[in-house]
């Protein structure tokens, strides 16, 4: 979708492009040297999707053993383990507005920014880089999807209407 959402401040509001090209030229238009940093930012935050995916994602989670690789130790500094998000988006934007938008993607992990890893800038990239899509129709497609998978599977549903009382 173009634009992938808006975001709404009580003055603006800021419509966020689906090219990540058109989004630098935005940031650029709201903070002198931004779109560069958003390039700089987004970077380092590609390099933590595709660990976090080959490495993190896919994962059984049996135990905290599965995480310890080489691989993870010797990028444990290039992933930010142990700085938080909020101050890791102040080291690339000054602007509130930008700012506000770059924390936005960690919302949904249901905890502020100033208390989620900044491992998590991989949002920014698997949302703003990858772009954000939706299913044709809403996201009910979703749940019919999983309904009839469900349903070849042998799982049987029942409607129930609840009565008030």
């Amino acid at each position: 979708m173009n634009p992938q959402f808006e975001m709404i401040f009580a003055d603006d509001k800021i419509a966020v492009p689906q090219n990540l090209d058109e989004l630098k030229i935005l940031f650029e238009k709201i903070e002198e040297g931004a779109g560069l940093q958003l390039e700089k930012f987004m970077k380092s935050a590609k390099f933590k999707y595709e660990v976090g995916m080959q490495d993190f994602v896919n994962k059984p989670c049996h135990n905290w053993a599965e995480f310890i690789s080489p691989k993870i130790a010797g990028s444990a500094l290039k992933l930010d383990l142990l700085s938080n998000f909020r101050n890791y988006v102040a080291k690339y934007f000054k602007n509130e507005k930008l700012r506000t938008l770059m924390e936005f993607p960690v919302i949904f992990l249901g905890a502020s920014p100033k208390n989620i890893p900044a491992l998590y800038s991989l949002m920014n990239y698997g949302g703003y880089a990858l772009g954000t899509h939706y299913p044709v129709g809403g996201f009910y497609q979703l749940v019919l999807a999983m309904k009839h998978v469900a349903e070849k599977q042998g799982a049987i549903f029942i409607s129930v209407k609840l009565l008030k009382a």
